[in-house]
């Protein structure tokens, strides 16, 4: 059957609706006290497909960490390609609304329109930046609800790398934002356990330095499936930025786990990037992770596939395969145990003619494993040769262990023990302009 995924958490989230209906009305009230709109109207077009030549390589491929098991028949290997066709809609240079359709082929080896593989989704955001003026002081304001994917949290021990439906406000005054942000259920396309989540936070915003405090109430699936011992927790957190120059930067965190059943337990990571051009790009993190923090934290739940299919009552979307692999679902899959990880990503492109590049991307990661002194190591290699026809049309082919992995809780993937040739082709187009009018009121 062809396959429609929509915004439906079963959440009963309350909070979540009034944030929602607040941005509405705030957008609708400050967009009609103006006496003429200026509309501007851009599209975007994302597409990327890839196929890893398992038909090229000896059949029996098993992933490095489970030996002896063959990795399952995966989308990968038939052909799976996407394309995603965004509408942007900016009034008065302030108020932002974003409606996109993703549509996925996820196998060419079934034939031509076979429509089980087929799969529509979208995404809608809208967004809103203005200023209140009282008296001779300025006040910010900031509202953003829906569809958030791989969005800038301010948090690299939690929520990041990974897609989900939420709302952000904020009121700022000279250098300090204070906000409310509300996450939606990440216990149904993540098996975290956590049906909602409401941080209230206080930012600074220096020159060079961010900082966010913030105190987050999570509620949580109780027993069954989590095995969390409550309804509710807390967590307490600083967040701290520092800009060296453009091009690199400096992360860390400090977060602390409070509820009754257990004793505080903490959670710490440090994150360094660089962009040394547009060629070259690294970043390297390490996070720790009390055993306590992640308790309950793994659900098992979410199915990405049903009967040897490439679809589920979850959608692991093809263009998640396209990310890095860290997420804190990596490390709550260490459940009962203390947990160091260390990441490193590099991404290097050597031109050869103004067509023609050497690429390599590594995704390096370990998770270290205190209870069981296991180091469990995540490899990821692509590299190869491409051909740009032009600026935003690329065809690639080369050498990959990275492989779809729909058979567990979280959007991961499998590493073959074997490289694996591939080719791969993307097609983008950024905000091409469509429209620009003013309209009377």
């Amino acid at each position: 059957m062809l396959h429609l995924y929509y915004i439906n958490n079963g959440l009963g989230m309350k909070m979540f609706q009034i944030i929602l209906f607040f941005l509405t009305f705030l957008h609708v009230q400050i967009i009609f006290a103006q006496d003429s709109l200026l509309i501007e109207t851009s599209l975007t077009n994302e597409l990327k497909g890839q196929h890893n030549l398992y038909e090229f390589t000896n059949r029996n491929i098993q992933d490095i960490n489970f030996k002896g098991q063959n990795i399952p028949d995966n989308l990968m290997y038939h052909f799976a390609i996407y394309n995603g066709l965004t509408l942007q809609t900016i009034i008065n240079k302030k108020y932002h609304l974003e409606t996109g359709i993703f549509m996925e082929e996820r196998s060419f080896s079934g034939g031509s329109n076979t429509v089980k593989n087929w799969v529509f989704f979208p995404k809608i955001t809208f967004t809103v930046r203005d200023t209140l003026n009282i008296g001779k002081q300025t006040i910010r304001l900031y509202g953003k609800g829906g569809d958030f994917w791989a969005e800038d949290m301010s948090d690299i021990i939690r929520f990041y790398n990974i897609d989900f439906q939420a709302s952000d406000i904020r009121i700022g005054y000279k250098s300090f934002d204070f906000g409310l942000a509300v996450i939606g259920d990440l216990s149904q396309n993540i098996g975290l356990g956590l049906t909602e989540l409401y941080k209230f936070y206080m930012q600074y915003n220096g020159a060079k330095i961010k900082n966010v405090s913030s105190v987050s109430v999570n509620e949580l699936i109780v027993r069954g499936a989590s095995g969390h011992p409550e309804k509710y927790d807390y967590n307490i957190a600083n967040y701290v930025r520092y800009d060296f120059d453009t091009f690199t930067s400096l992360e860390t965190q400090i977060d602390f786990r409070i509820y009754k059943t257990y004793s505080a337990s903490k959670a710490l990571a440090v994150k360094l990037s660089k962009k040394l051009n547009a060629n070259f790009d690294i970043h390297g993190a390490v996070r720790y992770f009390d055993s306590e923090f992640n308790y309950g934290y793994a659900t098992f739940g979410p199915r990405f596939r049903e009967s040897g299919s490439y679809v589920g009552p979850q959608l692991y979307p093809l263009k998640n395969f396209h990310r890095s692999m860290n997420q804190w679902a990596l490390m709550t899959n260490q459940q009962g145990a203390d947990v160091l990880n260390v990441e490193i990503c590099l991404k290097a492109k050597k031109n050869l003619t103004s067509k023609i590049s050497l690429y390599s991307n590594l995704d390096l990661n370990l998770v270290y494993n205190f209870r069981d002194r296991n180091a469990i190591y995540y490899p990821i290699y692509e590299a190869g040769l491409s051909y740009t026809f032009f600026k935003d049309f690329m065809y690639s082919i080369g050498i990959t262990n990275k492989q779809m992995n729909l058979d567990t809780y979280f959007q991961t993937f499998y590493l073959s023990n074997k490289p694996m040739m591939y080719y791969n082709v993307a097609f983008n187009l950024n905000d091409i302009k469509i429209s620009a009018h003013k309209r009377k009121i």
